[in-house]
């Protein structure tokens, strides 16, 4: 008989070929994606007594796995085996999946704080302040990595030394998405487009027609 794992998040990685999941049960689980034969299997102690238990999914540059659990911390996994690299510990509680950069991860905690951290050995790099509780994942585009806090607040900040970039007094989870060109967020049932080449502004919010529940709202860019 199988054994039964309350998976949390999945993730697709090594080109497709595997899928790796978190669970409830302080485990990460990586199957062959044709067959969903196991590959390997790793649980993850959070002190002498307990496991680990997972929110946030897994996030992969291909080589390696990174997750956070629930106590704040921060595991990195190498995706061939599910030997764990390095781990590093928020003092916080855990819930924002972790966004993957060139040489760096981005992992916001409810520290009030957003962390950067080397791929390789786990050495934090920065961390920025800003006094409000990360929930969902950080959002990296280019040289900023975005994120919203459950104050409803929505930050951009510089990758290469974390600072504010701008700032918006709306927003509570994961921002939306972006390209360099353009940032979409939906923010507090609003929609709302940037043209990237600016620096936002608070946005003027206009009601949209269609149904009574749907509202957007679109920003001018800087003139």
């Amino acid at each position: 008989m199988r054994s039964k794992l309350l998976i949390t998040a999945l993730l697709v990685v090594s080109a497709g070929t595997s899928a790796c999941v978190t669970t409830y049960a302080g485990s990460v689980l990586c199957l062959r994606a044709k067959d969903g034969e196991r590959l390997w299997i790793t649980y993850v102690k959070r002190d002498a007594f307990r496991y680990e238990s997972f929110y946030a999914s897994a996030s992969t540059d291909g080589r390696r796995l990174y997750t956070i659990g629930r106590s704040g911390t921060i595991v990195a996994l190498d995706a061939r085996n599910g030997r764990i690299d390095w781990t590093h510990h928020l003092s916080s509680w855990g819930y924002s999946t972790p966004s993957v950069g060139k040489d760096r991860i981005f992992v916001g905690g409810f520290d009030g704080a957003l962390h950067a951290y080397r791929k390789t050995d786990g050495k934090e790099l920065w961390k920025a302040s800003v006094g409000g509780r990360i929930l969902g994942g950080p959002l990296l585009v280019g040289k900023l990595v975005f994120f919203s806090t459950l104050e409803q607040d929505t930050y951009a900040l510089r990758v290469d030394d974390g600072r504010i970039a701008w700032h918006l007094g709306i927003g509570k989870y994961s921002p939306g998405i972006a390209t360099n060109e353009h940032y979409y967020f939906a923010l507090n049932g609003l929609l709302i487009a940037y043209d990237g080449r600016y620096t936002p502004k608070q946005p003027a919010v206009t009601s949209a027609a269609g149904a009574a529940s749907s509202k957007r709202a679109t920003a001018a860019k800087r003139r």
